[in-house]
């Protein structure tokens, strides 16, 4: 089947569907009328600053949402439309599903539009238009309502003195120092949205001093309006606690933990105790879940210390970042004191339900194309409190098996086993004092062994590292991996495809190797349900630093290879040097929990030097796949407009020094548990030059992006709530690595697509 033919026949079903979905007016009732949209038009006094004037879109929000017209798709009514194509008498699953994807019709209501006029009007009085008038006029036709709503503002009222009144004598030097901080000023535009913020910033101000039961209601405004010149006076009056007596500065008496609580149990039944830093651990019996050395550095609140909002935000973020911790409560008690007395005290509750300590996981990849299927399993265990620490374990077995079919290639596999502890405290030969701005600290061991066995080589991949983790408590998370030791054993290489590497530096990463390096990296999230999310990811790293400068230092032993390269080794094997940056940008746009759109980009460059040439094999880029360019399979696309040959067609292994991709797709709902989207994905890698032959092959600013590879596709995913099932279909438009005439694919063939199933999103 041609494009075009796939594309007439969409038109051919757009406009079908346009024609019905223009008859919705046919079936609403007699004597209704549909709201199909309401506007807003604001006039502005002359006098009327800037700064004062507020968004269109604002009132809108004050319509009910029984008279909010239901949104459309291509301007048709679609929804409306199939929910009216329901019999609403009926339940079988054809209705069902048309009321599902529809929505119930909006019908006029002269009573809600009064109602619309009166929060209208009262919305523009907090914002400082006291004498504003609103009227309606609607226009009924064709069994269609268009609401339009005019907004005289008349002009604004001006703060024309500000006041504080102390009822509260204590909280008066504190709110007093202040003053620079004041947020209502003689001048401003006199809002309710503005009264609002000062109480809020004086409670929060006054709740960070220290005085816990300072409540925002504790402030009121007496407001004095002067019509004829429309100024306003007011007064901010800061009350006593409960109107009785001055607030006072609280303090912590006790602490008190209890780390295997379950809930809603009676605290008697914890009476085994210890005593640890001023702090007692209650737990039910004399076998202790958890170590109380692991909690105590979590928890911020210190006998006598004053009690601060901070101080509890900071253990509560900390407790439930311990894997031990599932949930973490901290409740506060007044103790009883003389109204004469300096300071409140209080005694501290904290209480910690711990989490299912084991877990096992499941995962598991296909991806197939015309030339073979690769298929992923993995199966984990994890501890989550393996030493009574809050250490957590965790071990996986991976295993992969590709499957060849219209060649004499051998089927590939491999297996491997990775495992990693982590420790929550920062192991240091030396001792570090808490900091209120560090959080979620981990150090963490890891291992791993692999075994690849490829039809053209077998390898053996053995890598260990040490490091740590940490955050900033809000939206950035670093990690920092100061020592890792990677050793590559390549037993056996086809002669026939060795010989077929024309970069003489690509060919030496195919030797046994050693890499030992450093990376450092953050991510940094901001995360919204309804708008604009996204998340950036970078990562450097470099290697063989340390053991050039030893070499050199120590005045080692300089080999030279076949191809003519110097270098050193380290027990007779040439160790790996280079640089690496790797980042990653998505962002992600929820229109509804259910309907998004999603973008990625993705940049990686990387090169040799000093011992190294080129980046090992490892670290190395590379292109496809089912979280990548999903027209291809994994390895498959590049480098640059390189042909490929035969043999590199039948089991790809492309591999660059530079990488470049962005990714664009669209999440909609499609029914229950049933989620679709539609992708767009362009991209490709390239060598950076480095003893690459090929010319086609190397990065040119000048032309890179004609080597751009672009794919399209659809796909299916099944939500279940603790992990999402994918299915992505990746169809190649523009395949770089084909002769010049034949890279856009006019004709549609099972040849140039894709399929993956995994878990997951991509992005």
């Amino acid at each position: 089947m041609k494009y075009r033919g796939l594309i007439k026949h969409t038109l051919i079903l757009i406009l079908v569907t346009l024609l019905f979905s223009c008859n919705v007016t046919k079936l609403i009732p007699e004597g209704s009328h549909l709201v199909t949209k309401n506007s807003i038009h604001i006039n502005y006094a002359d006098s009327v600053p800037s700064i004062a004037k507020i968004r269109k879109s604002a009132p809108l929000s004050y319509i009910p949402l029984s008279q909010t017209p239901n949104g459309r798709i291509l301007g048709m009514d679609l929804r409306t439309w199939w929910y009216l194509k329901s019999d609403i008498n009926k339940n079988n699953w054809g209705n069902k599903a048309l009321r599902k994807i529809g929505k119930a019709p909006v019908y006029y209501d002269s009573l809600q539009t009064d109602l619309s006029v009166e929060n209208m009007r009262l919305y523009m009085q907090s914002m400082g238009f006291l004498d504003a008038s609103i009227s309606a006029k609607v226009n009924l036709k064709n069994q269609k309502a268009f609401v339009d709503y005019y907004i005289e503002t008349n002009n604004a009222y001006i703060i024309d003195s500000v006041s504080y009144v102390y009822n509260d004598t204590e909280v008066e030097k504190y709110i007093a120092n202040d003053s620079l901080d004041f947020m209502i000023k003689k001048g401003d535009i006199f809002t309710r949205e503005l009264l609002e913020a000062e109480r809020a910033r004086i409670a929060k101000s006054l709740n960070n001093k220290g005085f816990y039961n300072f409540v925002i209601n504790d402030i009121d405004y007496l407001v004095d309006t002067t019509h004829s010149s429309r100024l306003a006076n007011i007064n901010v009056n800061i009350h006593k606690f409960r109107d009785e007596v001055n607030h006072k500065i609280y303090k912590i008496n006790s602490v008190n933990i209890y780390p295997d609580y379950v809930l809603n149990t009676n605290d008697s039944l914890y009476a085994d105790s210890v005593n640890l830093n001023d702090k007692t651990y209650y737990f039910r019996g004399k076998k202790k879940s958890i170590k109380v050395k692991s909690i105590a550095p979590k928890i911020r609140l210190m006998t006598d210390d004053v009690w601060t909002p901070l101080k509890v935000e900071n253990t509560t973020r900390d407790l439930l970042n311990m894997t031990y911790v599932k949930t973490s409560t901290i409740d506060f008690r007044l103790l009883d004191v003389p109204d004469s007395s300096a300071y409140g005290y209080l005694d501290a509750d904290i209480r910690l339900i711990p989490a299912k300590k084991y877990g096992i996981k499941a995962e598991g990849e296909i991806s197939s194309n015309s030339n073979y299927t690769s298929v992923i399993a993995r199966l984990g265990y994890s501890n989550k409190n393996i030493f009574k620490h809050s250490e957590y374990f965790d071990i996986t077995f991976n295993t992969a098996y590709d499957l060849f079919y219209n060649t004499k290639k051998n089927d590939a596999y491999q297996f491997g086993v990775k495992t990693s502890l982590s420790f929550p405290k920062l192991l240091v030969p030396f001792r570090l004092k808490p900091d209120v701005f560090i959080h979620d600290i981990r150090s963490s061991i890891k291992l791993s062994y692999d075994i690849q066995n490829r039809p053209d080589y077998r390898r053996h991949i053995v890598s260990t590292s040490f490091g740590y983790t940490w955050s900033n408590g809000k939206n950035l998370d670093f990690y920092y991996n100061p020592a890792t030791l990677t050793y590559i054993d390549l037993p056996w290489i086809s002669k026939e495809y060795y010989e077929s590497i024309t970069n003489p530096y690509l060919r030496n990463t195919y030797t046994n190797q050693v890499i030992a390096g450093t990376n450092f990296g953050l991510v940094y999230k901001k995360e919204k349900k309804i708008g604009s999310s996204y998340v950036l990811k970078t990562n450097v790293e470099t290697a063989g630093n340390t053991l050039y400068v030893g070499a050199k230092v120590f005045d080692a032993k300089n080999n030279t290879n076949a191809e003519g390269e110097n270098f050193y080794d380290i027990f007779g094997i040439r160790f790996a040097q280079y640089g690496r940056l790797d980042m990653d940008f998505s962002y992600k746009y929820n229109f509804t929990p259910k309907l998004a759109v999603v973008s990625r980009f993705n940049l990686g460059v990387g090169t040799g030097y000093g011992n190294s040439n080129s980046m090992p094999f490892e670290r190395l880029f590379y292109s496809g796949g089912n979280s990548s360019m999903r027209g291809w399979q994994i390895r498959a696309l590049g480098p640059g407009n390189k042909m490929l040959t035969a043999a590199e067609l039948a089991y790809p292994n492309s591999l660059g020094d530079i990488k470049l991709e962005l990714n664009l797709e669209g999440r909609f709902a499609i029914w229950g548990p049933l989620r679709g989207a539609v992708f767009f994905d362009l991209g490709n890698i390239w060598s950076n030059g480095h003893g690459e032959t090929d010319k086609d092959a190397i990065f040119y600013f000048d032309r890179f992006y004609k080597q751009l590879g672009f794919n399209t596709g659809v796909g299916l995913r099944v939500d279940l709530s603790f992990f999402i099932l994918r299915l992505d279909w990746g169809i190649i438009l523009h395949d770089p690595n084909k002769l010049e005439g034949n890279r856009w694919i006019h004709d549609f063939d099972i040849n140039n697509t894709a399929l993956h199933f995994s878990i997951g999103y991509p992005f």
